[in-house]
């Protein structure tokens, strides 16, 4: 009895002492993904004053019939959204189909486009024969706040026939999603997916995500079985639709009032807790300052690894290009430690390339970005098409 007594008291101490560690793992965690830069005073009142005449703007765009756009970051962020999954069990992934919307103004004058019948910013042209260059990310590859004749998008597409997936505030698991649902069905021959600085997410939200659970763990389809001349789909579900439908009517009504809907309840405690032991049982964190142990968060990874298997798949070649963040607009000390471990994992995956941009613009801090905000110049985005047509040409 003494020796059993013992021995659960020395596993006691051994798993009082483990549970220790994770929690040294997590607050590590936390404290290597801080920012540790502040945000620009002057910045911030540049963008104040200049989005204060940006709602006259969009209100004369709404009269000559353009709509505000919804975005999938409000599914997984708001109640009112996330009820309209609830009740269609499906999620998109773009806006209406062949609408009219505008998008944003950082100096250059309110964005516009018609949606292509899917809902993203191409023309329907596009899927009368093979896509060359499937782009998936968030509004820096949306054309930023500029017209498409002025981004690398644009410039782009003067070579290539591309498909342009990206949304704004899109984050990994979007981009994750997009690979996985739309290069089995349209088979392009190079993917671009488009990291920013905003895509450095180490938050257990990713891994509870609900286009995670909505296309990764059920894995649902949008699309009906009809297919065009080219063999690609045709139209999206009828459900999805309706969604679509419910979704833009939501988002008229909340004009200017998005920030007061009510956010998604979050996970229950025993959830996040258990999510906490199954992202710190392998003490990742203490690893990597000890032993130089490289990680990536959970998002990260699934968008890289769904991107590369989805090449291995359906046989095209991935690239990954990061883009930094200005830091006079949006400084982030963690954007070049970012950047350095997008390029480790991407080693270690067959079909994938990384193309990194930090360095083009280490010197265009002012330049590089819209006058009025934190996306790209027209300077910027030469920038970017200079090197990435470069860098596809070498592909060829």
């Amino acid at each position: 009895l003494k020796k059993n007594i013992q021995i659960v008291g020395i596993l006691f101490i051994l798993l009082t002492l483990y549970v220790s560690l994770m929690s040294i793992d997590w607050f590590l965690k936390v404290y290597l993904n801080l920012n540790k830069l502040n945000p620009v005073s002057k910045a911030i009142t540049l963008e104040q004053e200049y989005k204060k005449n940006i709602s006259i703007k969009a209100k004369e765009k709404r009269a000559m019939g353009y709509k505000p756009m919804f975005y999938p970051r409000y599914f997984n962020k708001t109640l009112d959204y996330n009820n309209l999954q609830q009740k269609y069990s499906i999620l998109p992934l773009g806006v209406l189909p062949d609408t009219k919307y505008y998008v944003c103004d950082e100096g250059y004058g309110l964005t516009t486009f018609t949606s292509d019948k899917f809902g993203f910013w191409n023309s329907n042209e596009i899927y009368k024969k093979e896509i060359d260059l499937m782009i998936i990310g968030d509004s820096v590859s949306l054309n930023g706040c500029l017209q498409e004749d002025k981004t690398f998008i644009g410039a782009l597409r003067n070579k290539y026939n591309v498909m342009n997936l990206s949304m704004g505030s899109n984050d990994p698991i979007h981009y994750a999603s997009a690979a996985k649902i739309f290069i089995r069905h349209f088979k392009p021959k190079q993917v671009i997916m488009v990291f920013t600085r905003g895509d450095f997410i180490d938050h257990y939200s990713q891994k509870v995500h609900i286009y995670k659970k909505i296309f990764f763990d059920k894995n649902t389809s949008l699309f009906t079985e009809e297919k065009n001349s080219t063999n690609f789909p045709d139209k999206y579900q009828k459900n999805l639709l309706n969604l679509l439908n419910d979704a833009q009517l939501l988002t008229e009504k909340n004009i200017g009032n998005y920030g007061k809907l009510k956010p998604v309840q979050k996970p229950s405690l025993t959830k996040r807790i258990l999510i906490m032991v199954s992202t710190h049982y392998k003490l990742t964190y203490i690893q990597h300052i000890l032993f130089n142990k490289k990680y990536l968060p959970f998002g990260n990874n699934l968008a890289l690894k769904t991107l590369n298997n989805s090449c291995v798949e359906f046989n095209c070649v991935g690239t990954i290009i990061y883009i930094p963040g200005s830091y006079f607009w949006r400084p982030d000390s963690r954007q070049i430690k970012h950047a350095y471990l997008l390029k480790e994992k991407i080693q270690d995956l067959e079909k994938i390339k990384f193309l990194d941009f930090t360095e083009d613009f280490a010197n265009l801090d002012i330049k590089g970005y819209s006058p009025k905000g934190s996306h790209l110049s027209v300077l910027g985005n030469q920038k970017i098409f200079d090197k990435l047509i470069s860098f596809l040409d070498a592909s060829d």
